[in-house]
């Protein structure tokens, strides 16, 4: 149950930061995005890893903040297939800190995260060409986590 209850607080700051005005650009298509007049770059987003083919697609990225506390929401592309792409994830996220708290290996594949105050969730869908796109929800962690059972 609490699960549920951290997925619609991670839906309704998806709805609240999309209305908010230090969002990013969506100006920039080189993979960049600009917020508050600065350009940042998907490497910006050090607690987050992409491989070398991996893009950004800046229209729809709401970033607030920056550094370590960054939230919002990240929107990637690559060439990987969304199986794949869920590997990478789940092998490549725990090496920056985050702890796997739930996943769900589809070909809609869901991932989340916690580390230190924030809860990331990654939903993996494929196209019809067999790339992927990932979207990255980064929120405070709401209520209290359930003790691990051994």
């Amino acid at each position: 149950m609490r699960w549920l209850i951290t997925l619609l607080a991670l839906a309704t700051l998806t709805l609240v930061t999309g209305c908010t005005q230090s969002a990013i650009s969506s100006h920039q298509t080189d993979g960049t995005v600009t917020q508050n007049g600065k350009q940042k770059e998907l490497t910006a987003f050090e607690d987050i890893p992409a491989n070398s083919d991996t893009k950004l697609d800046p229209e729809a990225s709401i970033i607030i903040s920056e550094g370590d506390d960054w939230m919002g929401r990240l929107v990637l592309n690559n060439d990987m297939t969304p199986f794949a792409t869920f590997d990478y994830y789940r092998q490549h996220m725990p090496e920056l800190g985050w702890n796997l708290v739930a996943s769900v290996k589809s070909q809609n594949a869901v991932l989340t995260y916690m580390k230190g105050t924030r809860v990331a969730t990654l939903q993996i869908s494929g196209s019809k060409f067999g790339d992927s796109r990932i979207t990255i929800t980064v929120s405070p962690a709401t209520g209290v986590m359930p003790k691990k059972v051994k």
